[in-house]
């Protein structure tokens, strides 16, 4: 806290250019010890958290987002450079450890009015380094992979049997094509402590205005304290407004769930407008049962974005009736399929 008090007074006015429009929450701005209350250190600590302070650091970050991601990704027999947003974002980090061509071929860019860096992590089909390009898609860094690595784990992991075969098919063959992990790219927006405590004070001060816009005299709901035999399906039985302008949402499920500590559900997220009509969803989060209560408790975090208009929420358990590796929700959900599977025919691709 200290240091972020040191450069108080230097970008104050950005702040304000950044977050605020009119003369009365201008005054309030400019009082100094409203703006110490007002910044979220629970916020600012959580990305802190998830600092990289190393180019090693970051090449560990991208193999975990590898793994969240790779196994929803279209299939696909080609490269088509597949680009999924890293979480959180943006991401600190400490650029001290950092090689110097790293850092000197960063290229800072612009993020709601605070710099950031952008970078996407790579993995190479043929060598499988980990390689780094800034914003101008110009390679700025590159590790090797990490000793015995194999590309093929994301097949095994779909298909555990694939990993014991001693003979290889045409059908094996096409999906270790499939599930190679280099169809993923991985996008980051590193940003310097700085520039993050500046991120952070700007959606403390959103969320405290809109909080202040929303009181009205209206009362707030109680969180939901969930209950043995109080659902009988999933389903979403409180939303809240947390103190850093998140929304959370809570989802609740039978009790038969809490038996499985393997069971898993997935939430779904869908803004207002187009998105809604056009049945534009995204996959917010996988997460598995929470065994000790019968509900989950999940904080959107692109709920915080100053672009997002009315959001809609959907959940689905992780099953996969047909065994094409995709989930019945991502199905339905991300690819509109209502019936049927994704799993694409030996004989629809000339095997």
């Amino acid at each position: 806290m200290k240091k972020f008090l040191r450069s108080w007074h230097t970008w104050v006015a950005v702040i304000v250019a950044l977050t605020l429009g009119t003369s009365l929450l201008l005054a309030q701005v400019f009082d100094s010890a409203k703006l110490v209350e007002t910044f979220n250190g629970d916020l600012y600590k959580e990305y802190k958290a998830h600092q990289v302070l190393s180019l090693d650091e970051l090449a560990k970050d991208f193999q975990y987002q590898q793994s969240i991601w790779m196994p929803l990704a279209p299939p696909s027999t080609e490269f088509w450079g597949w680009t999924q947003e890293a979480n959180p974002a943006p991401l600190p980090f400490d650029p001290a450890d950092f090689p110097k061509d790293f850092v000197a071929g960063l290229i800072p860019s612009s993020r709601d009015g605070v710099v950031v860096y952008p970078v996407t992590a790579w993995e190479d089909p043929k060598t499988r380094d980990r390689v780094f390009y800034n914003a101008d898609n110009k390679e700025i860094g590159s590790l090797p992979a990490p000793q015995g690595y194999d590309p093929r784990w994301c097949v095994f992991d779909m298909y555990p049997a694939m990993a014991t075969l001693t003979a290889k098919t045409d059908k094996n063959t096409w999906l270790e094509l499939v599930y190679d992990p280099s169809h993923l790219q991985i996008r980051y927006d590193l940003i310097l402590d700085d520039d993050l405590i500046k991120w952070v004070l700007a959606r403390s001060i959103r969320a405290s205005l809109m909080a202040q816009q929303g009181t009205g005299g209206g009362v707030m709901m109680m969180k939901w304290q969930g209950g043995t035999g109080t659902v009988t399906n999933i389903q979403f039985v409180d939303i809240q407004k947390e103190t850093n302008g998140a929304v959370s949402v809570t989802l609740a499920y039978p009790d038969q769930y809490r038996t499985n500590a393997s069971t898993g559900f997935e939430i779904f997220t869908c803004d207002g407008g187009r998105g809604l009509l056009d049945s534009w969803w995204d996959l917010g989060v996988r997460t598995n049962v929470n065994t000790s209560t019968n509900f989950i408790v999940w904080a959107d975090p692109g709920s915080t974005d100053s672009n997002v208009t009315p959001r809609f929420y959907a959940a689905a358990l992780t099953n996969d009736a047909d065994g094409d590796g995709f989930s019945d929700g991502f199905e339905k959900f991300v690819y509109q399929v209502l019936s049927g599977s994704l799993w694409v025919n030996e004989e629809d691709i000339g095997l």
